[in-house]
């Protein structure tokens, strides 16, 4: 090949390669400025609801979070494999030191979760403890406001995903292994969920985690039936836990009794038809209901 043809080679491959550089930091900048954009109206439908005092909002509103990065440590392996101990770790010393603030709570946490980060186990993941065991919870899988709202304060972001393990699993346990969308067995677990939340963090703090799981979810439409669902379910799981007063010192046997006691109050609400129509939403209707101990599979454990 003459010098004048390699020359002219390399330059198409050049301007090819700048032509690949420049559509990649095009798609970059609009994908940055898409994010900019969900969160700008994340912010104002929180301030619209008088919300500026909420952790959500402060965490949005930050340009780098507390502990930016912590969620990262979510995606190794060695994390849901010690999943368990971490978060008995973790309670132990709250439990040993109530006074403690809230910053030394996630710098001890920190330290907790890098320690288990390159530690294996043989731990089962379930945070239950019966003699049942989660298979399928993707315990790293967050939303960009979850692991926002995590990085910002990463353990009540962990005792959030705590809860979601514990109402995954127990649901999974009570009602047997059914499909989840628009079901009573899923009301029932987000009731369960959310009264969990409250019982380890608190009210705030588990509508905010609740709402930026909503917000975030990839089929988030104020009119899709199944959100109008899950946030009615989780309203009424954090209302229960306030009643009850449910706190830091309560087991998950205590959440469980008020999560069925609420299932079986007629406050909750599935959408009928669910089964049948599950991406009609014009079909799809949010029925509340009252939960009967026959819709169980196995029986409830106190």
């Amino acid at each position: 090949m003459s010098k004048k043809k390699l020359l002219l080679l390399g330059l198409s491959l050049a301007t090819a390669s700048m032509a690949m550089f420049s559509a990649g930091a095009y798609a970059e900048t609009v994908s940055s400025k898409e994010k900019k954009m969900k969160k700008q109206q994340v912010m104002n439908l929180l301030e619209n609801e008088d919300k500026e005092d909420s952790y959500l909002y402060k965490a949005l509103n930050k340009d780098e979070q507390d502990f930016e990065g912590a969620h990262k440590y979510l995606k190794n392996e060695n994390f849901k494999k010690n999943f368990k101990v971490i978060g008995e770790e973790v309670i132990e010393y709250q439990k040993d030191n109530p006074d403690a603030t809230e910053e030394e709570l996630n710098e001890v946490f920190m330290e907790i979760l890098k320690k288990y980060s390159m530690k294996e186990s043989d731990t089962k993941i379930a945070k239950s403890d019966g003699d049942y065991e989660l298979e399928d919870y993707d315990i790293p899988k967050l939303n960009e406001y979850e692991e926002v709202l995590f990085d910002d304060n990463p353990v009540n972001g962990y005792h959030s995903i705590a809860a979601g393990v514990e109402a995954y699993d127990y649901t999974d346990y009570i009602f047997g292994s059914t499909a989840w969308p628009g079901g009573k067995n899923d009301a029932f677990r987000h009731s369960y969920w959310n009264i969990t939340m409250v019982m380890l963090v608190n009210d705030q703090w588990a509508d905010d985690w609740a709402t930026a799981h909503e917000l975030g979810a990839a089929d988030y439409s104020k009119n899709n039936p199944h959100v109008k669902m899950d946030l009615h379910n989780n309203d009424e799981g954090r209302y229960k836990a306030a009643q009850d007063g449910l706190d830091f010192n309560d087991h998950f046997t205590d959440a469980r009794k008020s999560a069925h006691e609420l299932y079986e109050g007629g406050k909750l609400r599935y959408l009928k038809n669910w089964d049948k129509y599950p991406r009609d939403w014009n079909k799809l209707e949010l029925t509340r209901f009252t939960g009967k101990t026959s819709d169980y599979e196995n029986d409830p454990r106190y």
